[in-house]
């Protein structure tokens, strides 16, 4: 993985706004998973709508106003840091660690 792919995975982990909405989109995915609709070129489109965002915010606190975001964070490195997050996601779902749900393992109508 890239140094600036690994930059904003580890900002996603650390950044609340960011780890919110990459826990409502594993969410999504872990849906589409159970109900057999589970497709990776997909998951990683999805997943683009987490790092894209935290790609930019990264760069707001902590790059140059003179250079634009899209060009320090390529796309082909926010596609690999999406990759990255699928396989997060894969290897969660594989152990049974679904930390995304709020209510895991309780009935719906508790």
């Amino acid at each position: 993985m890239t140094t600036v792919a690994r930059e904003v995975t580890e900002f996603i982990a650390n950044d609340f706004l960011s780890y919110r909405q990459l826990g409502m989109c594993f969410k999504n995915l872990a849906r589409h998973h159970d109900k057999g609709r589970f497709m990776n070129d997909l998951a990683v489109k999805g997943l683009r709508h987490v790092t894209d965002p935290a790609a930019k915010r990264y760069h707001q606190q902590y790059g140059s106003s003179s250079v634009p975001w899209f060009t320090v964070f390529t796309v082909d490195d926010r596609d690999e840091a999406s990759r990255e997050l699928l396989g997060d996601f894969l290897t969660a779902i594989e152990t049974g660690d679904r930390w995304w749900d709020d209510k895991q393992g309780e009935p719906a109508w508790a």
